[in-house]
């Protein structure tokens, strides 16, 4: 008997910026709760945001993803809505 198998794994990435690429973009599609998606992703790249973000956390890095609420996305039927968020 032969058995047929699928290679399902993910292309390889050769850098790190075209991995966290490839990791951010399902990221941001995640559900929610209510499938609003009330995030945004972004990267602190300039020297100035990277301190911000090294204050913010107590932790110096060379990089920073940065997962932000978008208010704008917030649903505002339900006053609990704003709570999940």
């Amino acid at each position: 008997m032969t058995t047929r198998r699928t290679d399902r794994t993910a292309a390889p990435v050769s850098t790190f910026n075209q991995a966290l690429e490839a990791a951010a973009e399902p990221a941001a599609l995640s559900p929610s709760s209510h499938n609003c998606q009330p995030w945004g992703l972004g990267r602190a790249t300039t020297g100035a945001a990277r301190r911000a973000a090294a204050d913010l956390t107590g932790e110096d890095a060379d990089e920073y993803l940065v997962l932000a609420l978008d208010r704008g996305r917030e649903l505002t039927a339900l006053a609990a809505h704003a709570v999940e968020m």
